[in-house]
Parts: structure tokens; C-alpha cells; sequence
């Protein structure tokens, strides 16, 4: 195999078969991914793609697959010959665990008005004091906002949310999910904004 020069190799299991797959980046800055047909001790590998990222990265890209954030999924760290690096976080849900988690309802959630335009007000009644992140989501899972993050007393909390994402601008009409979380529960609703 001639992939050019510098090559970096990575060996990682990317499709879950048992069966390391190759990736590498190059001189170019290309990023190939070799499919793993064959064995870990006898490899057949086929050549998936040149481009497994649509970027470029710069001379001598290195990827390096690790849980960087804890979640059970698989990240992607990229370096390149002049010190840049490059992170891919993996959003994807890779499984559900029922059965094994109790839930705890230290707190409920509302949104008022729900549908809203262009403001709602988010709604906690707490049982306990608590740490507690409110984030909002679109529906490809991305956090468009930040509401509050840190420390609620016990009782009834209000926030408003004017449909604005963390860089300012307007966010488009549509489903949104305002996620409430703290270190024992998560809670989750749905929210339409209409234009």
C-alpha cells in the first residue's frame, strides 16, 4: 500500500466487527479509511475512502479515535504537522441501558407559552437545592443555547428564553427541546417556536 508520504497509521475498530480498520493521514493533509476484510493477524484492506472528513487538516494529519468526554462513544482528535488540532465530538446515541437507573424526581419542568413567539418562560419546581444545566437542543441534537448553569434553592424557579442561540442571532422557527439536568436526573420537553 502507497498512501504518500509521512503516512500515520491508526489502527481502530470502526465498524464493530472484531476487526481492526486502518486510518491514516498523509503529507497532503488526505485522511483514508482502509475497511478491514480480512483478520487482525492477516488484514485484507479495502480502501473506503480518501476523504473521511470533507476538510482539509493540513500537512501530516494524524487521527487518534478515544472517549474523550466519557460518554461511552468513540471521538475523533486530529493533529497536523503545525501543531493544529482538531476535535470531533460523536452526538450519536450509542445505546439505551434500561432497568439499571432509578429514576429520582427531585424536580419538574414547564414551558409557558408553549407554542411561543418570540419568548417563553422555562419553569422549575425543586424539591432540593441542587447544581442544575439548562440547555436547549434543536432536533439534530445540537445545543443552541445555554438558559442557566449552576445552583438552584429549593421552591420555584423561572427563566426566560427568547429564542436567541449563544452567538445572538434568532433561531429558526421550529421543535426545540429544553433539557434540565443535574448530577442524579435529567428532564427533557418540547418546545415549538413559531415565526
Amino acid at each position: 500500500m502507497d498512501i504518500g508520504d509521512n503516512s500515520t497509521p491508526f489502527l481502530f475498530d470502526y465498524d464493530e466487527n472484531g476487526t481492526l480498520d486502518l486510518f491514516s493521514g498523509n503529507r497532503k493533509g488526505d485522511f483514508f479509511h482502509f475497511r478491514n476484510n480480512g483478520s487482525n493477524t492477516v488484514p485484507i484492506w479495502t480502501l473506503v475512502t480518501t476523504k473521511l472528513l470533507p476538510d482539509n487538516f493540513g500537512g501530516n494529519t494524524f487521527p487518534c479515535f478515544v472517549d474523550i468526554d466519557n460518554d461511552n462513544d468513540t471521538d475523533l482528535l486530529l493533529g497536523n504537522v503545525k501543531g493544529g488540532l482538531y476535535l470531533y465530538i460523536n452526538y450519536e446515541i450509542s445505546g439505551i441501558d434500561e432497568g439499571k437507573i432509578t429514576p429520582v424526581n427531585n424536580f419538574e419542568i414547564s414551558a409557558f407559552p408553549n407554542p411561543f413567539n418570540p419568548e417563553t418562560k422555562v419553569r422549575l419546581e425543586l424539591s432540593i437545592g441542587q447544581d442544575l444545566k439548562i440547555n436547549v437542543f434543536n432536533l439534530l441534537g445540537e445545543k443552541v443555547k445555554t438558559i442557566f448553569d449552576g445552583y438552584i434553592k429549593a421552591g420555584t424557579s423561572t427563566f426566560n428564553w427568547d429564542a436567541k442561540s449563544n452567538s445572538g442571532l434568532t433561531l429558526p422557527a421550529g421543535i426545540y427541546f429544553i433539557l434540565v439536568s443535574s448530577k442524579e436526573a435529567q428532564k427533557v420537553i418540547k418546545v415549538a417556536f413559531l415565526k
